[in-house]
């Protein structure tokens, strides 16, 4: 998917709040402070938002 243009960025608050190491993720995870904060941004530059 990566080679496709596909972004996966995880939240930091998230990984806080769920005690969870960026070293337990993969290598090509991007990471953001807020992922709230994240969605609305790119929203407004015209992504698309993906939710399971």
């Amino acid at each position: 998917m990566q080679d496709k243009g596909v972004v996966m960025v995880q939240c930091e608050n998230t990984l806080r709040e769920k005690k969870i190491e960026k070293s337990e993720l993969f290598e090509f995870v991007n990471y953001t402070p807020s992922g709230n904060g994240e969605m609305i941004l790119r929203q407004d530059e015209g992504w698309a938002i993906v939710k399971p």
